[in-house]
């Protein structure tokens, strides 16, 4: 303790040396300085542990506090304590003890400046120009801001800026490298410059600069400011469009701003755990109200109607009672405080000229309230900015700043500030072809925050962000990680399970961005048919299949960026760790093929922080990588980072390399861990791991040995792979094997040579269903089997060679390969020969640091790090090299150069890659012509043709093909929907399809002359809607929805519902072709009437209804239901409909006794479930 009382003056400075020790297996977190006003904390800084001597200097002026207190001249310390603390060992905050010493010489409390050097803090700008932030003053002085690339600052080569606020983004790009920056401020407290931070510009960096928001010539504009923001996306508001508006928003108004229930308290029975809080609470009743105040808010503006304003005025008041510091807070859920935030400020913005004087200051109050909130904790800025809660506070309060603009003297300063946020910090850091860190869920979810800031600043402030080079890509990112009835590669937190997602995926998102950049093959994945604004849908036929992300090291190769059910993909990551969603994953490999998946990123992402999550899928243990003594890789850590060291990429082979040698992704245990991956397309993969601990630090006592304790360095070592299908290993051989219905993985480990196989299988901890504390439904539990490969005994370095086969099964099936080892001419590389038919592949990769050339005994020979090659009958077929000047094959030179590069040869006279012509499509005897293009992938020439078809009525449509050359079947897809297909040589299919105009796309290695569309007459007939007060018969046999007795592979969700029989619902039918089935007995055959219970806000809804299979009856092939006022949220919109017949009479429908199955299929919009019944025809 430095005891006061100590007065602040201007320009007070505490200074003093200090060092840190602390006892063996304790690491320092920091040296802490707690300011005491009396008996009372007033404020707290800190500075680094340290084990060397270090200065630290503290200008007591610029103190921030957070009990309530704030530094003025005259306010008197009574002490300060100085403290060690220990970095937390466990979850529970001071439960970790140590025994530490502090040491401290030079103590000084004196008035001056602090001696200036060049602070350790640098940040890497992936912006430029960069952005410049810094704490924010207190006392209201002037500031200036001098940027150099001279850590002396000499005057004829620094930028000095006089400043108004805390943040500046210069108007112009600088030039890349290392700037030194610092402030200079004045006022009550101090005077003086800042220390020197600097920020490092990429060459690389993104430039882009807008013009900054218009403050004041935006503060003269009317309300509603958010009206031309309201329209977008909104069809044209016709007097019928007025008029469902109004009826929705007076669902909104009636299920009215409920009882806000406060924080988690432990020991509540309505909430069991915090999680159970956070779900209900902060997402359900926090957020939900903001959301439906933003959409009420909306629905106001684009009407007009006093009585909507009215409504949104009256609920927006109502949550005004609300404590803003309480369980609404940010604190406490932002993502909740975000979406409430919003909903009052488009509250604010369309009644603000209705409301009383004392009506807008009360809602203003609470809304710069809640602003502050979101404002402290984005200025400054203090780092995270790949992660997207940042984005969300930024969108929040950037859109809070716009509508006050005028009414609130800092309302500017947060629109400017968040506009050089997204410029500087968030849209610049997610990388240069338009990838995400945190995978596709999150990409997703981010990315809708994204897009409506991005729409906010162009409709209000006539900025348009979407010309960034990030954002004018990355509607690629999905198409790319999730191609077309594709499984998808996510090497993040992805969902439930992490490898559920499959493609396409986020096709809104993707839509919007497609129109706001100008993507037509981003628009063709989003699954729209026509041309939107004059942008005409593009499959990527012709784009490369497959990418390098450098920014987030991912390799991904994809053989079809069209159709995952005609392509295979395999996946590595290797990259920098830079926000909490991704895994500790370094080296880690995916495989999809054909439609499934073979090796998976494994586990749920239930809730972060989980037990499942913590113990399971944010650990190594859930990867496809390896884990060193039976411990994974660090997660969630700074610097645990991986790299990608080659990529290279042809029609015939991918090749990429992995280092995950850091120290800090495996605690310094190992010193090298490399992994290449050889992709031989389309039908196998080599994995070469080169593996080597660090040898262990000589024991006490022997120090100076010259050579380490027996056993010292030796690990474990387990190579991982992951998969949802049961995993066959034959210890023997050292091969494995699982099999799908499409594809079978086959593999064999050619090193090490006495490699341990052992498959285990369940959870380590069983993951739940979402933010709750319940267990995964049965019909989303996926369990798992794992591969464990490692040499027979503890090793101190090691390599894995594993060759798998992609073995396509079905129509046209592959033949097995045999996989044996290949002899080397010298012990300096490993090789392995795949037979399969008439093909032999050999593959060789040189050893670690191995010299020389390195070959196969039967003639392959190359000074590279790894080659391959195809023959048959003695001929090349194709061949790669990577890092060499020259292969040779017994004797031959296939590929020579001066230079070491990657090469990829082949030979196949299948034809060039490029467009195609001939096929057609027809329609009630109307041909049109389909583009046409075809691929060379290795020796396989993959055609796609594509166009659009107008379909006279909605109906089911028999398609058959004509002229089919293969025996498998081609894949057909219409309007994103894929469709099963019968094989043969006229193959055929069937689906429900709306009138109008229609996208197909076909994939396969066959040909074709066309394809006929052809309807079967299925009638469309009304669901009647009954009255609120109708009620079932007593004699009524009823199916609760929420118990299907099987379900497609898109499922609906049981949801808890306001009114619904039982407490749950059947919901989420969001999706086309989605079906459930419910069996069910009768005892009485008859005739029966089907009634349906459901509620949905949308005005059409089609379902298609199948009893044993066939149509519910010759007049009823799909039903149409209608609106019902709402979604069961908080009150109670159930309705019955009654199928009808085409004249609207009931239905008649014939039941035999017995057991029946009725299933109902998903035709369009979206309807919430409760029940099924059956009642006896009157």
């Amino acid at each position: 303790d430095l005891k006061g009382p100590v007065e602040v003056q201007k320009n007070l400075i505490l200074a003093f040396d200090h060092r840190e020790e602390i006892e063996p297996g304790f690491e320092g977190a920091y040296l802490g300085m707690s300011w005491y006003v009396g008996d009372k904390q007033a404020f707290w800084s800190s500075d680094q542990f340290s084990g060397e001597w270090r200065r630290a200097q503290v200008e007591i002026g610029k103190l921030t506090g957070s009990w309530g207190f704030e530094v003025k001249p005259g306010l008197t310390f009574s002490r300060v304590q100085l403290y060690g603390r220990v970095k937390e060992k466990t979850e529970k905050k001071g439960e970790t003890k140590a025994k530490m010493t502090v040491w401290f010489d030079n103590v000084r409390l004196y008035t001056g400046h602090v001696e200036r050097t060049v602070s350790e803090r640098t940040r890497t700008s992936y912006s430029n120009p960069p952005l410049f932030n810094w704490p924010v003053t207190t006392d209201g002085g002037g500031q200036k801001l001098q940027y150099s690339q001279d850590a002396t600052f000499p005057e004829n080569a620094s930028v000095t800026v006089e400043v108004q606020h805390n943040f500046y983004l210069p108007p112009s790009p600088v030039e890349p490298g290392a700037w030194y920056w610092r402030v200079w401020s004045q006022g009550d407290l101090y005077d003086g410059w800042s220390e020197a931070e600097i920020v490092n510009v990429l060459p690389e960096a993104h430039r882009f600069v807008t013009q900054p928001v218009p403050v004041e010539e935006l503060a003269k504009q009317p309300h509603p400011r958010l009206l031309e923001l309201a329209k977008v996306d909104q069809p044209e508001v016709t007097e019928a469009r007025k008029a469902q508006l109004v009826r929705s928003a007076e669902s909104l108004y009636k299920q009215g701003v409920p009882e806000h229930p406060g924080p988690h308290v432990p020991g509540d029975p309505r909430w069991p755990t915090w999680i159970d809080w956070y779900g209900k609470v902060a997402g359900s009743i926090t957020g939900g109200t903001g959301r439906r105040l933003q959409t009420l808010a909306q629905d106001a503006m684009l009407t007009g109607d006093p009585k909507v304003i009215g409504w949104a005025k009256e609920l927006a008041l109502e949550a005004c009672k609300w404590d803003p510091e309480g369980g609404s807070a940010m604190k406490l859920g932002d993502i909740g405080a975000h979406h409430l935030l919003r909903g009052l400020t488009w509250c604010y913005d369309v009644c603000r000229d209705s409301m009383t004087d004392q009506e807008r200051d009360t809602l203003k109050k609470i809304i710069v309230q809640r602003a502050k909130q979101f404002d402290d904790a984005l200025n400054p800025f203090r780092g995270g900015e790949a992660n997207n809660h940042a984005w969300l506070k930024a969108h929040g309060l950037g859109e809070a700043g716009l509508v006050l603009l005028g009414d609130y003297d800092q309302a500017g300063d947060w629109a400017e500030y968040v506009r050089e946020l997204y410029l500087g910090r968030f849209l610049c850091c997610l990388g240069y072809q338009g990838d995400n860190n945190e995978g596709l869920s999150y990409w997703s979810y981010g990315l809708s925050f994204i897009i409506d800031y991005g729409d906010l600043m162009k409709a209000v402030c006539g900025i348009d962000l979407f010309q960034h080079p990030w954002l004018k890509q990355t509607a690629r990112f999905p198409l790319y990680c999730a191609p077309p009835n594709a499984w998808a590669v996510s090497f993040a937190d992805t969902g439930m399970p992490n490898h559920g997602a499959r493609g396409p995926y986020a096709t809104r998102y993707v839509r919007d961005l497609a129109v706001r950049t100008g993507d037509p093959y981003a628009l063709w994945y989003s699954g729209e048919r026509d041309p939107v604004a004059g942008l005409v849908p593009k499959p990527p036929v012709d784009l490369p299949q497959s990418i390098h992300y450098r920014h987030i090291g991912w390799s991904i190769f994809n053989t079809s960026l069209v159709d995952g059910r005609e392509g295979v993909t395999v996946a590595m990551h290797s990259g920098q760790y830079q926000a909490g969603h991704q895994h500790p994953d370094q080296n880690s490999f995916v495989l999809n093929a054909y439609g499934e998946k073979l090796a998976i990123d494994g586990g749920y992402y239930d809730w972060y922080g989980s037990p499942h999550f913590k113990g399971y899928s944010m650990t190594t243990l859930a990867h496809n990588t390896l884990l060193v003594d039976g411990q994974g890789q660090a997660a969630c850590k700074n610097g645990a980072d991986g790299r990608v060291t080659a990529y290279c990429d042809s029609p015939a082979y991918g090749y990429t390399v992995g280092d995950a040698a850091d120290p800090d992704v495996y605690g310094g245990s190992l010193k090298q861990f490399e992994r290449r991956v050889l992709f031989i397309k389309p039908g196998f993969v080599v994995i070469h791991d080169l593996v080597a601990a660090n040898v262990a630090a000589p024991a006490e006592g022997v120090a100076g040995t010259a050579n380490p304790p027996a056993g010292a360095g030796s690990h474990e070592f387990d190579w991982l792979l992951h998969a949802v299908k049961p995993i066959e290993v034959d210890k023997a051989t050292r091969s494995f094997s699982l099999e799908c219905e499409k594809v079978a993985l086959r593999g064999r480990f050619l090193a090490p040579a006495n490699a341990v196989l052992e498959v285990k299988t369940g959870f380590p901890v069983e993951p739940v269903n979402r933010y709750s504390t319940n267990p995964v439904p049965k019909e989303n539990y996926f369990p798992e089997w794992v591969l464990h490969a490692s040499p027979e005994q503890p090793v101190q370095a090691t390599e894995f060679l594993a060759a798998m086969q992609v073995q396509r099964r079905g129509g046209s099936p592959d033949p097995a390969a045999d996989i044996a080892p290949a002899a080397t001419t010298a012990d300096n590389a490993l090789a392995v020969r795949i037979k399969c038919g008439d093909r032999t592949h050999t593959v060789l990769f040189r050893k670690r640091d191995a010299t020389g050339t390195i070959g196969t005994t039967d003639g392959l020979v190359t000074d590279g790090a790894a080659a391959a090659i195809e023959t048959a009958g003695g001929e090349c077929l194709r061949a790669f090299v990577t890092g060499g000047t020259f292969l040779e094959l017994k004797g031959v030179r296939v590929l020579q150069s001066e230079e070491p590069q990657d090469w990829a040869v082949f030979g196949a006279a299948l034809g060039q890659t490029g467009p195609i012509e001939g096929a057609w499509a027809q329609v009630e005897g109307v041909k049109t012509a389909l583009a046409g293009y075809q691929r060379l992938v290795a020796d396989t020439m993959l055609r796609y043709w594509w166009g659009q078809v107008s379909l006279p009525r909605p109906d089911s449509y028999e398609v058959a093909f004509e002229g089919w050359t293969e025996k498998s079947a081609p894949e057909l897809t219409l309007d994103g929907q894929a469709v099963e297909l019968q094989p043969g040589p006229n193959p055929t299919g069937s689906l429900w399809m709306q009138a109008g105009t229609h996208l197909l796309s076909i994939a396969g290695t066959g040909t074709f002359e066309g394809l006929t569309l052809k309807g079967r007459g299925i009638k469309l007939a009304p669901a009647k809607l009954l009255p609120k007060d109708a009620k079932l018969p007593a004699d009524a046999l009823v199916i609760e929805a929420e118990k299907p007795s099987a379900q497609g592979e898109v499922k609906g969700l049981l949801v808890e519902k306001v009114g619904a029989s039982g407490g749950l619902a059947n919901g989420t039918w969001d999706t086309g072709g989605q079906w459930a089935e419910w069996q069910f007995e009768i005892a009485n055959p008859g005739d029966y009437e089907l009634l349906i219970r459901g509620c949905s806000e949308h005005e059409d809804i089609l379902r298609e209804l199948l009893l044993d299979g066939q149509p519910l009856s010759p007049e009823v092939g799909v039903a149409r239901f209608a609106a019902t006022g709402g979604w069961c949220r908080t009150t109670d919109d159930w309705r019955y409909f009654l199928v009808c017949a085409g004249e609207g009479k009931p239905a008649r429908i014939s039941l035999t006794a017995g057991k029946h199955v009725i299933r109902m299929v998903q035709r369009g919009g979206s309807m919430n479930l409760d029940l099924l019944a059956w009642q006896p025809a009157k």
